[in-house]
C-alpha cells in the first residue's frame, strides 16, 4: 500500500489477448504503473474453471470474480472480490491474508 501512497497518479492498463478480438471473454489482466511508466504491480483475475469461463461469456462484469495484485517478485499483496450484482456494482479490497482494506462502489 505504501508504494501507492508515494504517487499522485497511477495508470492501469488492461492486457488484451488474441481471443478477445474474436468475441471471447478471457481472464482480465492488468499492469499498474506510475505516471513515469514504472511498473508497480500486476493484477490478474483468478481462474474458476469451465464454469468461470461460461459465466464470463454470459454475465460479463455482473458475475462474481476475484482479482489478485502481485508485486515484481510475484507475491500477492492485495486481493479484490467482486460479488455477483446486476446493479450497484462494488469491489471489496482485501489484504493478502483476507482482512478488508476498503471498498469501491458504483451507485447511481
Amino acid at each position: 500500500m505504501n508504494r501507492l501512497l508515494n504517487h499522485t497518479s497511477v495508470i492501469v492498463r488492461q492486457r488484451k489477448e488474441l481471443a478477445e478480438l474474436f468475441g471471447f471473454e478471457t481472464r482480465n489482466k492488468y499492469e499498474i504503473s506510475d505516471d513515469q511508466g514504472n511498473l508497480l504491480f500486476y493484477c490478474a483475475e483468478m481462474q474458476k474453471g469451465f464454469f468461470g469461463f461460461l459465466a464470463r461469456q454470459f454475465f460479463g462484469h455482473w458475475r462474481s470474480f476475484e482479482l489478485h495484485f502481485f508485486d515484481s517478485q510475484k507475491q500477492v499483496v492485495w486481493k479484490a472480490e467482486h460479488p455477483f450484482r446486476f446493479i450497484f456494482q462494488q469491489l471489496n479490497i482485501l489484504s493478502n491474508v483476507g482482512g478488508k482494506l476498503g471498498q469501491a462502489a458504483w451507485k447511481w
